[in-house]
């Protein structure tokens, strides 16, 4: 009769009971496999000490029957049916599985997180207040010279907000050869992507130059402004190219899990902004144009920072910038921009519809509506942080192929923006009567405010996790899965505006009714995009990656060498 064992680690590092192959060995009245070691009586000395730390399996194993002594007599009599025993082993102490919970408090991810996103919060929310200076500036001209500068931004940034697919698809694919080491790929990417934004901007920029006039006709502008307006705008299209490059650049940087290099060229490029307002304005006496021509200069040197260190860090060969990509080259980028570039025009027309129906409740509605936007795009921007974040490092661990830790990065990140969440939630709701009044001083304007922010405090949440979920589901390239989820969102939050509107409809449309609608966005965006990451191709990374078997592989336990299957117990095995 034999007895099977399983041997622990310091048993399989024993000398001289080495293994030969995984399946089995024998030397010297000892069988081994693996998972095996059946102890012979005539077992030599030395591999006894590598025995005693043997452990016994099999919950049904019987002691065995026979005697000591009548084992030794029988071997003495008999050598060929030999004496087995069973050696024990003191119990150790195992480790407990890892939990959902331990996965979503670990804190081994924060490091990379708060390089990318601290950095990253810094950048966003340097463009709002630039701009305000920008306006602040431009407003002493007069009020023309102001509206027409509004007007112009209005029109611009939709143009080529349309195109920042650039920046999202350019990303996870440098991300991906970034985790190899593949720097010739690197550079092919990246001078791909320059190509496509010099074709892309180059076209936006002659285009609405030549149209501006009639867009502006379009919008209602009144001649007064438009004498300010068409001139202005001209002169900041000769800049488009450049937006379109830095949108290539940054992706560089992102997919490297860099986003210090954004913020450095973001920072040199606004206060040469201000500098060159100061001389092109009042010192060269351009008026608005001067103001145009400030800020294409400006956009031009940020790129042109980006590129030189995209240069100086071997992401970039000048050399592949001689070669004009093909379209079968880029057909993977413009296929994954057609679908983003819809679900941004989709989110921007939801908005300006509800701008709209904000516009007929009167000036005070229109005045509250825009200060509540405001507020809620300053608020989201620690979550348009922490998806940049989600972006690069899911894009960066998937293309090295650790799915696992793309997975754990994605649960961190949301942990982390449900915490940081609940902090603006509540401050928000403690400001609610304050707020307002660094905007307007119109009581009837506050009120509306007032009553809207708990709202938008409430959802901040779920805004949080939403922006997350679009960083994980960009930065695995599902652009079709956000596109989709933006399509019907964006239908039922247009649905519930109409509502409003129809005669049958029971209740008085107000500011606060109008934001409940826009939150449709939101809740769509949560559900839909939450659906796609958890039920979607890639639900083995979160499920998988925290699973009670993948946790057992990690700490060391049991798994079958031939299929990576945890074990379960053997029975025993009788000669």
């Amino acid at each position: 009769m034999t007895t099977l064992v399983r041997t622990s680690a310091s048993a399989r590092r024993c000398s001289p009971a080495t293994l030969k192959s995984s399946r089995t060995r024998s030397w010297g009245g000892v069988v081994c496999t693996r998972r095996t070691l059946v102890v012979a009586s005539d077992a030599s000395d030395d591999v006894q000490p590598a025995l005693e730390d043997a452990t016994t399996i099999g919950t049904d194993l019987g002691q065995v029957s026979t005697s000591a002594s009548s084992a030794t007599s029988a071997t003495s009599a008999n050598n060929a049916v030999p004496y087995h025993k069973e050696v024990k082993a003191p119990k150790t102490a195992s480790q407990p599985p890892i939990s959902f919970l331990s996965v979503v408090l670990n804190t081994s991810f924060d490091k990379e997180i708060a390089k990318l996103a601290l950095p990253a919060l810094m950048t966003t929310l340097l463009d709002p207040v630039m701009t305000a200076i920008d306006a602040a500036i431009v407003g002493r001209l007069g009020t023309p010279q102001l509206a027409a500068v509004g007007a112009c931004t209005v029109l611009y940034n939709f143009s080529n907000f349309v195109f920042n697919f650039l920046l999202y698809t350019t990303t996870p694919r440098i991300a991906a050869a970034a985790s190899k080491s593949d720097m010739s790929a690197v550079s092919k990417i990246a001078s791909q992507g320059l190509w496509v934004a010099i074709t892309i901007g180059t076209i936006t920029g002659l285009s609405l130059a030549i149209a501006c006039p009639v867009l502006f006709e379009m919008m209602g502008t009144s001649p007064e402004v438009m004498t300010y307006a068409v001139p202005f705008l001209r002169v900041r299209c000769l800049s488009s190219p450049a937006i379109m490059m830095t949108y290539v650049m940054s992706g560089v940087f992102r997919g490297f899990k860099d986003t210090r290099a954004t913020l450095v060229s973001s920072t040199w490029s606004n206060i040469a902004h201000i500098l060159l307002d100061a001389v092109c304005i009042f010192g060269l006496g351009m008026g608005a144009v001067g103001a145009a021509m400030a800020t294409s200069l400006s956009l031009w040197l940020n790129w042109s920072i980006l590129f030189s260190n995209t240069v100086k860090s071997g992401y970039l060969k000048v050399s592949d910038m001689a070669k004009y990509p093909s379209i079968a080259e880029v057909t993977p980028m413009l296929r994954n921009g057609v679908l983003l570039s819809a679900r941004s025009l989709l989110a921007m027309s939801t908005l300006m519809f509800a701008t709209k129906m904000a516009a007929g409740l009167g000036a005070a509605g229109l005045a509250a509506h825009e200060i509540i936007r405001q507020i809620w795009v300053v608020s989201n921007q620690a979550f348009t942080s922490l998806d940049i974040a989600t972006q690069s490092l899911v894009a960066f661990y998937k293309g090295k192929g650790d799915r696992q830790s793309a997975g754990r990065v994605f649960l961190r990140t949301n942990t982390l923006t449900v915490f940081v969440s609940v902090i603006i939630m509540g401050s928000l709701i403690a400001g609610r009567n304050t707020l307002p009044q660094l905007f307007t001083q119109d009581p009837v304007v506050k009120t509306l405010v007032a009553s809207v922010i708990p709202l938008i405090a409430i959802y901040m949440p779920m805004d949080g996790m939403a922006s997350v979920f679009d960083g994980f589901l960009m930065g695995s390239e599902r652009t079709g899965a956000l596109s989709k989820v933006m399509a019907c969102t964006s239908m039922m939050c247009a649905l519930a505006l109409v509502v409003q509107t129809l005669d049958c409809w029971p209740m008085t449309v107000t500011v606060l009714s109008v934001w409940v609608a826009i939150k449709i966005l939101t809740l769509g965006r949560l559900f839909g995009n939450g659906y796609a990451v958890f039920r979607g191709k890639d639900s083995d990374v979160f499920f998988g990656g925290i699973s009670f078997k993948n946790e057992l592989c990690e700490m060391g336990g049991d798994e079958r060498e031939d299929d990576g299957e945890a074990t379960a117990p053997a029975a025993p095995v009788f000669a």
